[in-house]
């Protein structure tokens, strides 16, 4: 039986080969712009892997919330902005 993931093993544009992970990360980063996912919480899932939502905020540990904060505040200061809200 394949893999149902292999089928987004794919090379990319420099000619690598993406591993699984990377490549459902470029396929996810596509979705959310097209849903037109404001760019400082599609930074936040890329740089901790979460998708903090008001539904799910409360089911994270204090630590996975500072780490997706801090990469907001990230965000915000790498655009030159004080508040990434």
């Amino acid at each position: 039986m394949k893999h149902p993931i292999r089928k987004y093993q794919r090379t990319s544009s420099t000619g690598f080969r993406m591993s699984e992970r990377d490549a459902l990360k470029v396929e996810m980063v596509a979705l959310m712009r097209k849903a037109r996912i404001r760019g400082e919480l599609i930074y936040a899932y890329l740089r901790t892997g979460l998708m903090v939502t008001e539904e799910n905020h409360q089911h994270l540990s204090p630590k996975d919330l500072r780490s997706w904060e801090q990469a907001l505040s990230e965000y915000a200061q790498r655009r030159g902005r004080s508040d990434s809200r």
